[in-house]
């Protein structure tokens, strides 16, 4: 037994997983950092015993910091407090300061500026819901200018100095304009009459100001806008209808009408999440409305009410849609089941257009989208998949005979599209034909649109025979859409889908340029003249665009090789025939 030998060792246990534990702030800033305990005070009043018994200020500077990068439902403001609770976290968001104040002269439209911003937008992609800016910056994740300084927004011209959380009178008088005559039928549940007059009695509600402010403020001239990126002018604006909402003093009717303007603001800016989130809690609160139900909308007693409930039913239909596409979301609108009817249902016509066939088609592109986009998932990305594959095939035939029957009292034409403007409904006639041919451009070229690729080979060749007239109407709908209206085509962010569909399909066309001349019957030197010109033409679009606005796809879509959706189409050496446009083919000739 003297050669045996027993050892006793402490067990390896397996490794735990850490979680951070979430910070719990309860001290004061005063108490915190002279590390004493925090005991309300006995009077009642808002401040500590120790911060009474001192004389200093009683703080939750920390604790209002953490609270606000958490989102909206972290928030917790007294409604006694809730005004200076405000104008306190105001104080945070810092500004750039001019070098003068800049004068309130008329507004004057500028010169478009073709030049597409260099941002890098990577740092909001992963905001969470309603985020604030981190204190210290400018609104930190676009980053400040160099030579700037950095001064409190209250001593800006931007924000009524008696009200520190609604835009200077001023300024917001010439922004409702810009409003209204870039975004009349974008937004065309908002009452124009009762806006304006609002703001000329200063009783318009801060947060639907400030939402009105934020989309406006890219197209006045005279601000002094961050050097080839007006789409952040709007940060101060939108930082403030942050803490605005997370109040919840809002009614729910003007909830969702601010919530649907702040969701496009956002996309426009590139931050593609938070434009999710307020695009998803405006439609859980119009849910909540019974907005997607006629019953419930007929059984209010005011025929303008009712109007206002479909119009905004029909703004959130498109972008719930659009934003759970962007961020790989399951829209939460089944417009099968959906039973709202047109806005003024009782007027079918105006002159020969058919309003009763544009909603139908609208509803019914909608809903074609949201099937393409589940069975786009049927499947693992890049990896074959039956079930997917005959999705598609199907869609492509039922995209193809829904363009093919649109019937002639819905054309678009420019008579068409002013008898549309008569009721504010020229953006909703535009989307609805865009979305027609950008459904069967996609459906037909699979290599625009990932799901479609199998990842062990090169995709399918497109159906240039079949998305031709769609790519060509896609770019002309926007040329007579701006000849109707020079505002519209550069007024919302969501037309850079569409144009980008289309300037990628016009490319691939070139990349299978054989293969398209014989699909579609063009010799080489009628395919290049009016594919170059088209591309062109797209390219101008887009630029335009990128002057007010700026999202992921734009950014990618603007550079060479085309990104959209995540497919990448390389560059191809022959791509370009190595020949220059010609002049005397273009676009809607």
């Amino acid at each position: 037994m003297s050669s045996l030998e027993f050892v006793f060792e402490k067990p390896h246990k397996a490794p735990k997983a850490t979680k951070k534990r979430t910070r719990l702030i309860t001290a004061c800033d005063s108490c915190r950092t002279r590390k004493l305990k925090c005991r309300p005070s006995k009077t009642g009043k808002d401040v500590c015993e120790s911060c009474s018994q001192s004389g200093t200020a009683c703080e939750f500077t920390e604790r209002d910091n953490i609270r606000a990068q958490r989102g909206i439902a972290s928030f917790s403001v007294k409604p006694e407090k809730a005004n200076r609770k405000t104008a306190k976290n105001l104080q945070l968001v810092t500004r750039f300061e001019l070098s003068s104040p800049p004068s309130f002269e008329p507004y004057r439209k500028p010169e478009p500026s073709y030049s597409v911003p260099n941002v890098d937008f990577s740092s909001r992609n992963s905001i969470p819901s309603f985020p604030s800016s981190p204190p210290g910056s400018a609104n930190a994740y676009y980053g400040v200018p160099s030579g700037w300084n950095i001064v409190s927004s209250r001593s800006l011209y931007l924000f009524d100095p008696s009200r520190p959380s609604y835009p200077h009178p001023h300024l917001l008088s010439h922004l409702t304009v810009i409003f209204f005559e870039y975004a009349r039928g974008i937004f065309n549940f908002l009452d124009e009459e009762d806006i304006v007059n609002r703001v000329h009695n200063a009783t318009l509600s801060a947060l639907l100001a400030n939402c009105i402010a934020a989309y406006s403020i890219r197209f006045y001239d005279n601000h002094h806008h961050s050097p080839g990126a007006r789409h952040l002018s709007s940060a101060p604006f939108v930082d403030t209808a942050k803490l605005l909402i997370s109040e919840n003093k809002t009614p729910k009717f003007e909830l969702v009408q601010c919530l649907i303007i702040l969701a496009w603001v956002e996309n426009g800016t590139g931050a593609m999440d938070s434009s999710w989130s307020y695009s998803r809690y405006a439609t859980t609160v119009a849910m909540d409305l019974k907005l997607d139900s006629e019953e419930s909308i007929v059984l209010d007693p005011s025929l303008k009410k009712r109007d206002q409930m479909r119009r905004m039913f029909w703004a959130i239909a498109w972008l719930d849609l659009l934003s759970c596409s962007v961020v790989s979301r399951v829209p939460l609108i089944n417009l099968d089941s959906c039973t709202t009817s047109m806005p003024s249902p009782e007027i079918l016509y105006i002159e020969s257009l058919s309003r009763q066939h544009t909603y139908d088609a609208l509803k019914s592109v909608l809903s074609i989208m949201a099937k393409l986009y589940a069975v786009s998932n049927a499947g693992r990305p890049n990896v074959p998949s039956a079930a997917r594959d005959q999705g598609l095939l199907r869609l492509q035939e039922v995209m193809v005979g829904f363009r093919d029957r649109l019937p002639q009292t819905m054309d678009f034409s420019m008579a068409n599209l002013r008898h549309a403007d008569v009721l504010r409904e020229g953006y909703y006639f535009h989307v609805t034909h865009a979305l027609v041919h950008s459904m069967v451009v996609v459906l037909h070229c699979p290599a625009l649109f990932w799901a479609s690729q199998s990842g062990t080979g090169p995709p399918p060749l497109p159906r240039m025979d079949v998305a031709w007239l769609s790519i060509i109407k896609l770019v002309d709908i926007f040329i007579l859409g701006g000849k109707n209206n020079h505002r519209l085509p550069v007024a919302i962010n969501s037309f850079s889908v569409p144009l980008g569909i289309a300037r990628g399909a016009l490319m691939l066309a070139q990349k299978h340029a054989v293969h398209t001349m014989s699909s579609v019957g063009l010799s080489e030197d009628a395919f290049f003249r009016i594919s170059q010109s088209y591309l062109s033409e797209t390219l101008r679009l887009i630029m335009e665009l990128s002057t007010y606005w700026a999202s992921v796809h734009q950014v990618k879509i603007a550079s060479e090789p085309v990104t959209l959706y995540g497919s990448n189409m390389k560059q191809d050496s022959n791509l370009f025939f190595g020949k220059s446009a010609d002049s005397d083919s273009g676009p809607c000739s």
